[in-house]
Order: C-alpha cells, then structure tokens, then sequence
C-alpha cells in the first residue's frame, strides 16, 4: 500500500501566489479603478440600461451639459487608457502560470526575485 504524502509545494506556491497578488494589487492607481467604473457605467448607458436621475454619472453628463447618452458616448470612444492595466494583468498572470510550473521552493523564490528583486 502507497502513503500519499500531501505536497509541500502546494503551499509554497499558494504563498507566493497570494504574495504577488497583493504587490500587483498596490501597483493600481485608485483613479485608475474610477475611471473603470466609468467605462463601465457609459457601457451600460450605451446598451440602453438608464441611470437613476440622481446617479453621480447622471449629475456629472448634467454638469457638463450634455444628455447622459451623449456623455457615455465620449467616455466609450476616449482613447483606450487601459493599456497598463493590460499590461500589468498580462504580467501577473505570467508569474502565477510559472509559479505553477515551479518543481522547488529556490524556484518560487527565483521567479519572485525576478518580478520583486527588493522585495525578496
């Protein structure tokens, strides 16, 4: 009869997984989820969904006096200021897939020292 052990390595790698979670979560920009939410919030006014008239969305298309509508319209076809964002969402998942892959505790720390050279 084989004793499966459990695999130290599991635990390793959820530590470091949660460890790179949280530096990549400080990386983003407080006005960078704003402007999210904005994006979101035209999205649903272009598909049709309306906003209550005392929405912060509503109040500030009137501050600027335009309709709701037309507002969501400027919002959605901005440029695209989300690259970043992309970009570092790209690069997280790049370091959970390796640590995945990692066979020892030197690697998870080799591909930690890699991402956070100080903070290793």
């Amino acid at each position: 009869m084989k004793i499966l052990l459990p695999d130290p390595m599991v635990d390793h790698r959820n530590k470091a997984k949660r460890d790179v979670n949280q530096k990549f979560a400080a990386m983003v920009d407080p006005l960078e989820r704003i402007h999210a939410r904005k994006r979101e919030l035209a999205s649903m006014v272009m598909a049709g969904q309306p906003l209550p008239d005392d929405h912060p969305f509503v109040l500030e298309a009137k501050e600027r006096g335009l309709p709701p509508e037309e507002f969501a319209r400027d919002i959605v076809y901005k440029p695209c200021v989300t690259l970043a964002a992309d970009q570092r969402e790209y690069e997280r998942q790049c370091v959970l897939i390796k640590l995945d892959a990692a066979k020892t505790p030197g690697e998870i720390a080799e591909i930690l020292y890699e991402v956070f050279p100080l903070a290793v």
